[in-house]
């Protein structure tokens, strides 16, 4: 059997575990094993793997050995990456210094930590591997009003007219513009 078979099949027995747990059945080992058609300690040890990678907190009733989960809110944060995908997510760490300063800096940060919050614990991102592979060239980029920013992007998505006050090269005297915003490019 592949690598990769194998890590899809402990992933598919992890989300089946979570599933059973969940529930609120108390599912014991022996019972998962028949489920899942796995040996007791298979899910004794993925058990463990939940515990020790995902900070499940996974109790067993006393008496009759029934797992639940001590905080009923958790759920298992599963992701299943390729390789590629997880070296998009290193590459994504260092575009994201191309957005410095920048009004869309805090919500791409924002997102790159909920995709990465979302991976077991023994999966760390670290991008310092692409430095001598991979050169970002970015261009200085002017400081941008978030109040601005922001009222241009609502209007493209609104489909609203903007007006400002705009003052020519040629001249000392601001007039009053207009703009239908129809599309957004980012460069620089």
């Amino acid at each position: 059997m592949s690598d990769k078979r194998i890590a899809y099949n402990a992933q598919r027995r992890l989300a089946v575990i979570d599933q059973y747990i969940s529930s609120g059945t108390y599912p014991t080992a022996s019972f998962l094993a028949d489920i899942l058609d796995c040996s007791v300690r298979t899910v004794q040890r993925d058990i463990k793997e939940m515990i020790l990678f995902y900070q499940a907190p996974i109790e067993a009733k006393k008496g009759e050995g029934g797992y639940y989960y001590s905080d009923p809110t958790f759920f298992l944060k599963s992701v299943m990456l390729s390789e590629g995908e997880l070296f998009s997510i290193a590459l994504f760490d260092q575009l994201l210094k191309q957005y410095e300063n920048t009004p869309l800096e805090e919500n791409l940060r924002s997102t790159f930590e909920k995709i990465t919050k979302g991976l077991p614990k023994s999966i760390t991102v670290d991008s310092s591997f692409l430095k001598s592979d991979i050169t970002f060239i970015p261009d200085l980029l002017p400081e941008i009003n978030n109040e601005v920013f922001e009222t241009v992007f609502s209007g493209l998505q609104n489909h609203k007219t903007l007006s400002f006050e705009y003052r020519p090269l040629q001249k000392n005297t601001f007039m009053e513009r207009k703009v239908d915003p129809y599309h957004a490019v980012c460069q620089k």
